[in-house]
C-alpha cells in the first residue's frame, strides 16, 4: 500500500488514506506522483486490493479482469465535476481550443489560465468555464505505463459517471503470449487462483486488448 495524496477541500473524505499498487509498477507511479508534486500537484488515487471473485457454477466472471491484475487505477472521481473553481481535480481542456478534455491537477505553481471544464449533476452535465491553474496528469501517468481506458477520455454524463478516471497499465503484456494465469499468478497465490471466477479461464490469452479464449 502507498500513503495517498489527499488534497484540502470538501472531497477530502472521499479520498483513502492509501491505495493498493503491485510491487513492479509501484516504483514508477511513485516517480510520476513526484513529478506532478514537482508542478505544484498532488494526485489522489483509487487502487484497491481487490479479493479475487469465488467461482460460481453458472455465473461468468468480469468480463474485465485488469483491476484484479493490479493493471486498473482511478483519479478519485469525487475529486472532480463538482466545481471545477476549487476542485483538486478536473477533465478540462484550454479555453478556446478543439483539443480533447483531460484530467488535470490543479496546481499551485502553474499559470492560472482560462478553461473550459466538466461540471455534472446527478442528472446532467455541463461545459463550465473557469480561470485556474492545472497540468495534465496522463503524460505523468503514462511514464509509468498507466493510460486512459479510451482515447479521446469518455465524457461523463451524469456525476456518477466515473469511466474518464479510469486509467490502465498493460505494459508487458504480449499479444499471443501472455496468459491469464500467467498474470494471476503475479498477484494470488495458486489456492486463490484456483478457487476463483477465472479459474476455467486460466489459459486465455492476450489479443492486445483483452484476453480470449485460446
Amino acid at each position: 500500500m502507498l500513503a495517498n495524496d489527499r488534497p484540502a477541500g470538501a472531497s477530502q473524505p472521499a479520498i483513502p488514506l492509501s491505495f493498493g499498487m503491485r510491487s513492479d509498477f509501484a516504483p514508477a507511479v511513485e516517480a510520476a506522483r513526484a513529478a506532478l508534486h514537482a508542478q505544484g500537484a498532488l494526485l489522489p488515487l483509487l487502487a484497491p486490493v481487490l479479493p479475487l471473485p469465488r467461482g460460481v457454477a453458472g455465473v461468468a466472471p468480469p468480463s474485465d479482469p485488469l483491476p484484479w491484475l493490479g493493471r486498473s487505477i482511478q483519479v478519485v472521481p469525487a475529486t472532480a465535476l463538482v466545481d471545477a473553481d476549487t476542485d483538486p481535480m478536473a477533465l478540462a481542456r484550454v479555453a478556446g481550443t478543439a483539443a480533447p478534455f483531460e484530467v488535470v491537477a490543479r496546481s499551485t505553481s502553474a499559470a492560472a489560465q482560462n478553461w473550459d471544464a466538466i461540471e455534472c449533476t446527478s442528472a446532467a452535465c455541463a461545459t463550465v468555464q473557469t480561470n485556474s491553474a492545472f497540468v495534465a496528469v496522463a503524460p505523468q501517468l503514462a511514464l509509468a505505463g498507466f493510460y486512459p481506458i479510451a482515447t479521446p477520455v469518455p465524457m461523463p454524463t451524469t456525476l456518477a459517471s466515473v469511466s474518464w478516471s479510469t486509467f490502465r497499465n498493460i505494459t508487458g503484456l504480449v499479444a499471443g503470449v501472455t496468459t491469464l494465469g500467467d498474470e494471476l499468478s503475479l498477484v494470488y497465490s495458486p489456492a486463490e487462483v484456483l478457487a476463483s471466477a477465472f479459474a476455467a479461464r486460466l489459459s486465455w490469452v492476450w489479443d492486445g486488448g483483452t484476453f480470449v479464449a485460446p
